[in-house]
């Protein structure tokens, strides 16, 4: 059994013109999220053993804070290629390519390509949290999904079962 946590990163920063969107760093309510979202995480051990993170600069921040309230530290690798606006396919070869058998692994990225991701690989699970991963799936929200599979190279869409499905705005203050 493995698991898989998409993250999509936290809320960004649209106030300066000059900065490239990759450039473009958390705002104050991305600062505020990020933490609760490594804090929820830790606190229904899930905590990754490899996160897979964006190259973009919202998206290692996202990264800092939420890693920031783990108990131990994950392997972290930092991708170009998942500053990736057009398709969950390039995500998923990564996963598959990438994984190895390193379970749970967090992939913290853009979307609309984390929520097609999720939809995608989702076949069956929690039926709540699906609804209101379909509603949207808005920054720093997470889902949980786990996969009857040994290694991420055996990874296919829909065979993903959803455990959870968590927006900043459903935690605790």
């Amino acid at each position: 059994m493995l698991r898989l946590l998409l993250l999509r990163h936290a809320k960004s920063a649209w106030n300066d013109a000059t900065q490239t969107d990759h450039q473009r760093p958390l705002n104050d309510r991305g600062v505020d999220a990020a933490p609760k979202m490594g804090s929820y995480i830790s606190s229904r051990e899930i905590e990754p053993e490899v996160v897979l993170i964006s190259s973009a600069t919202r998206a290692q921040q996202t990264a800092e804070l939420v890693i920031s309230q783990f108990s131990e530290k994950p392997q972290i690798q930092i991708m170009d290629e998942l500053y990736n606006f057009s398709s969950y396919l390039s995500v998923l070869n990564i996963i598959r390519n990438k994984g190895e058998k390193h379970s749970p692994l967090m992939i913290i990225a853009h979307n609309p390509t984390m929520e097609e991701l999720a939809f995608e690989l989702t076949g069956t699970g929690n039926n709540a949290a699906r609804a209101l991963m379909n509603e949207k799936y808005p920054t720093a929200a997470l889902a949980v999904l786990d996969f009857d599979i040994n290694k991420w190279a055996d990874l296919q869409t829909g065979i993903g079962t959803l455990i959870s499905f968590t927006r900043p705005r459903d935690l605790a203050e």
